[in-house]
């Protein structure tokens, strides 16, 4: 595959990262827009690239976002609570982030 062929999954990833750690939120939105723009590339690589990207955003999004949210609406903010969603964010967060970087890298790889 030449160079420019795999570039929507290398910025699909970076994007990825960019979410879980520069910009929530927007650059979501421009995975999603990556995501929609590039879903019928005609490389089978770079289309399974973006799907995993977005689903694991959307993923990251669950385990981030919505699970913290139903403890602390169901357990309260006592200080046992926070202290366990602290370590529990922080664990999930780095789980999240490893994948996104593998995927940056087979993507750059592939690249070449």
């Amino acid at each position: 595959m030449n160079k420019q062929g795999m570039r929507p999954a290398v910025v699909a990833w970076s994007l990825y990262l960019m979410n879980l750690l520069l910009l929530p939120g927007v650059a979501f939105i421009g995975l999603l827009w990556c995501g929609y723009r590039h879903c019928r590339h005609e490389a089978f690589q770079v289309r399974r690239h973006l799907q995993c990207a977005v689903g694991l955003s959307l993923a990251a999004g669950v385990l981030l976002i919505i699970i913290p949210l139903v403890i602390v609406l169901g357990f309260g903010t006592g200080a046992t609570v926070v202290m366990s969603l602290l370590v529990y964010i922080v664990t999930a967060h780095a789980c999240c982030v490893l994948p996104g970087i593998v995927g940056l890298a087979k993507a750059m790889a592939m690249n070449d």
